[in-house]
């Protein structure tokens, strides 16, 4: 099995929009759980339905998270302590950020790799 940690934006109002994989394809794990890709309806009425095939998507932060914990990634550290958790580029300004999010989940970010284009790609 690859456990893999999830990554999102946060798009204020409670809602994070993220890069999710085929539907059974991988688990990914939170510090405190794991968490499976599901194509299941979501729990609440302002989340999308994630499709089968994977893409990007909306979601409350509640149905981000389910049972794990939430981190913050950090950027502009010197040295990474765990992958996934870090990097040393800066980050975007919000706006830029947001608005590349957003453009992101109307036009898409190609398809799911592991390696090549995973929810961190999307994320950073």
């Amino acid at each position: 099995m690859i456990s893999l940690y999830l990554s999102g934006i946060y798009i204020g109002d409670g809602l994070v929009i993220h890069f999710t994989a085929p539907s059974g394809k991988f688990t990914a794990s939170s510090p405190s759980s794991s968490l499976s890709f599901s194509s299941s309806a979501p729990n609440h009425s302002r989340c999308e339905s994630q499709k089968p095939e994977g893409g990007v998507a909306v979601t409350c932060l509640d149905c981000f998270i389910k049972e794990g914990s939430l981190s913050r990634y950090e950027y502009g550290v010197r040295f990474r302590l765990r992958g996934g958790t870090s990097t040393a580029a800066q980050s975007d300004p919000a706006s830029t950020v947001l608005r590349r999010a957003n453009y992101l989940l109307e036009n898409g970010f190609g398809n799911y790799h592991l390696v090549r284009n995973n929810c961190e790609d999307f994320a950073l």
